[in-house]
């Protein structure tokens, strides 16, 4: 038996589209978790503002001026804004998770 013929026979299906909303809706959220999403959502969309509203120069005018006379979009702090914040996101939302299975294995009131 070839490598391809053993792949062939291990491999599995992606699953359906309708299957994975089906097992997001399945899980329980808690609030701690809705905000960190919701902060997810708007750093993401942070990243873009901050990468027009400060943007980097293409090209100056001369080599020791200030003057820009291209900018462009600053791409380099989009994903710094994106990096960090999808760290502190997975940090926060690890607590939410946290938060979430003590309260489901805890003394039942």
């Amino acid at each position: 038996m070839d490598m391809f013929e053993e792949i062939y026979e291990v491999k599995k299906d992606l699953p359906k589209f309708s299957t994975l909303i089906n097992k997001v809706k399945s899980h329980k959220f808690n609030s701690f978790q809705y905000i960190t999403i919701f902060i997810g959502v708007v750093c993401f969309l942070a990243g873009i503002i901050l990468g027009n509203v400060f943007p980097a120069c293409d090209t100056a005018a001369s080599f020791y001026t200030d003057v820009c006379v291209n900018t462009e979009f600053n791409i380099l702090l989009m994903i710094l804004v994106w990096f960090f914040s999808f760290i502190v996101c997975l940090f926060l939302y690890g607590i939410g998770e946290i938060i979430r299975l003590l309260n489901e294995f805890g003394p039942k009131k």
